[in-house]
């Protein structure tokens, strides 16, 4: 998929780690960038890291909330590893041209988690016809690295190659909230469930 300068681009969970590293490409690339955040201790943290337009988000109608902020203006490009309604509402945001980039269901994650939850979460995601894309010129793509790594690892190998090569030339730089020791793994977990970590969570073996 492409930026272009000047596109507007939306990035869900934005002070994680995949939401950092998203927010210093999308960056390079001239885009005007929407930052959501579901806790409002983040929203200075997203300012000094460069998005344009922090958005705390904390449940209900997350469509509402954006034209709240930024009314009619239509999104280009939205970025989700949440999943659930929120993508539903997020394509009702989208330009003519508009894309959906969906990287995970974090949303069926948490103290409740479940098959349960799981389930009602893909299926909050609803319908997407091809006609209805057709019609407003959107697409969707759905990105699953683990699958990606089954069956086309060289395309993995090229993606580590150009991320380590740009953070060698000093033009990414991964973002690294907390290092936890191998035996506090279930700490780091309940952590990044309850979604109190800023970057990257690593552990030390």
């Amino acid at each position: 998929m492409t930026l272009h300068e000047g596109d507007r681009v939306l990035l869900h969970s934005a002070a994680g780690g995949l939401g950092r590293a998203l927010l210093q490409i999308v960056k390079r690339h001239g885009c005007t960038v929407v930052g959501v955040t579901g806790s409002a201790s983040k929203i200075s943290a997203l300012e000094n890291a460069g998005v344009d337009v922090p958005l705390l988000f904390q449940g209900g109608n997350f469509a509402a909330a954006y034209r709240r902020v930024c009314g009619s203006a239509p999104l280009d490009v939205i970025f989700d590893p949440v999943g659930g309604s929120q993508v539903r509402a997020g394509m009702r945001l989208l330009g003519s041209g508009g894309r959906m980039v969906c990287l995970g269901i974090s949303g069926s994650v948490g103290p409740h988690a479940g098959i349960l939850r799981t389930l009602a979460t893909v299926a909050a995601l609803g319908i997407i016809h091809p006609a209805a894309l057709m019609l407003h010129s959107r697409s969707v793509i759905g990105v699953n690295m683990l699958r990606i790594g089954d069956d086309k690892p060289r395309a993995i190998r090229r993606c580590l190659d150009e991320v380590v090569t740009r953070a060698v030339r000093g033009e990414f730089q991964p973002v690294v909230g907390k290092v936890y020791p191998a035996a506090e793994i279930a700490d780091a977990h309940g952590d990044l469930e309850s979604r109190r970590t800023l970057g990257k969570v690593a552990l030390r073996w």
